[in-house]
């Protein structure tokens, strides 16, 4: 196989049996794929051995042992330096793989940036809350981190990233620091993503897993908030961010790029509203799609979604435009996989063609991101 993956898990008074099912799962594709082990228990003498043995009975099995604990951050940082597939991803050491789409896939040649599958939840009876993804879109994976495990990269991005940023400060989500500073690679550049759409990876449910309340790392949830309000500044973005108050991996934030690119006033001023509407007809970049709306409410609707919408960040990734529809227009996606699979309070695209909005008659804003516009794209953009 041409490329070659490698999977990197850091151990931590890992229980033995844990590892045995991880290297039963993986043995069989053991000439494709690289495991990197990163022991940060050194006083486990019983985990040190085992790790030792695994490293001299099996070739594809790497192994750095850390001198002292030194926390999720830095063994994730190791096992990235010793990395040498093409692709990496990330392997919790409590949890479960299904790997035969996911080589099926490498083995058949074909070139992505980023791969991931969907996943479910698993104790020692049963598998239970399936997970099924919906299609990422550079929109709602900024929100909240869907890919999870198993993600693949591209190996030699994620170790410049690694060198380049300095994701330390937030050791406790390293692997959304992570896939955000992959995205902010690509501004510019189409990322060709791929979603095996079948359960290759498993959460294991236990007293101390994450799996079973997110709640357990308390401070995820403001490191969450400072890295999302860092990641958009490089796009010089202003966002107000929040955690939601209901999903407390959902990151909520409001945008003022709107104001500076488009002068979209705040809806509360009904007079602004149907003034700055009235003058639509004059601005090259914005435009009203389908009939005339019928009352002002309409528009107030639209103008308040596009307050959560990052148009100079999404500038950097598209040169299709934007399309702001109402609720009302909903139903024609409803039966969407990619609809019904994303949480409810996040925005998201859905790419269309023109010919798509007018069979359907929809009826909105548009806003031409920038001049050199691709004519028969659009990025409907949806808050269920």
């Amino acid at each position: 196989m041409s490329k070659k993956l490698s999977l990197i898990t850091p151990l931590y008074n890992t229980p033995l049996n844990y590892l045995e099912e991880l290297k039963q799962q993986i043995l069989p594709y053991n000439e494709k794929i690289e495991w990197v082990l990163v022991n940060d228990s050194p006083f486990n003498k019983e985990l040190v051995k085992y790790v030792d043995e695994l490293k001299g009975n099996y070739e594809f099995i790497k192994v750095h042992s850390n001198i002292k604990n030194l926390g999720i951050y830095k063994s994730y940082v190791a096992g990235y330096e010793l990395a040498s597939g093409d692709y990496c991803g990330i392997l919790d050491h409590d949890d479960h793989l299904d790997l035969e789409e996911v080589v099926a896939y490498l083995e058949a040649e074909n070139d992505f940036d980023l791969l991931y599958t969907n996943e479910y939840k698993f104790d020692n009876q049963n598998k239970f809350d399936f997970f099924d993804k919906p299609e990422l879109d550079i929109l709602s994976t900024v929100f909240y981190f869907y890919t999870h495990h198993i993600t693949l990269m591209r190996t030699q991005i994620v170790k410049r990233i690694l060198k380049e940023y300095s994701a330390e400060k937030y050791s406790s989500i390293f692997d959304i620091c992570l896939m955000l500073d992959y995205l902010r690679e690509f501004k510019n550049i189409e990322i060709n993503v791929v979603h095996i759409d079948s359960y290759s990876y498993g959460w294991r449910v236990h007293q101390n897993s994450t799996a079973l309340n997110i709640d357990q790392k308390p401070a995820a949830h403001i490191e969450r908030i400072m890295k999302v309000e860092e990641f958009f500044k490089n796009f010089d973005e202003t966002p107000i961010v929040s955690i939601d108050k209901d999903i407390q991996y959902l990151v909520c934030s409001e945008f003022f790029s709107g104001y500076d690119l488009y002068k979209i006033p705040f809806a509360n001023n009904l007079e602004e509203v149907e003034r700055w509407f009235g003058l639509l007809a004059d601005d090259q970049y914005v435009s009203w799609i389908g009939s005339q709306p019928e009352s002002l409410d309409l528009i107030v609707e639209i103008l308040n979604t596009s307050r959560r919408v990052p148009f100079k960040y999404l500038s950097e990734y598209t040169n299709a435009p934007i399309l702001i529809v109402p609720r009302s227009s909903y139903i024609y996606f409803q039966s969407e996989p990619s609809y019904q699979r994303h949480l409810p309070n996040v925005p998201f695209i859905l790419k269309r063609d023109l010919n798509f909005v007018s069979i359907n008659n929809l009826q909105g804003l548009l806003f031409n991101v920038k001049p050199n516009t691709i004519k028969d794209e659009v990025n409907i953009i949806v808050i269920k």
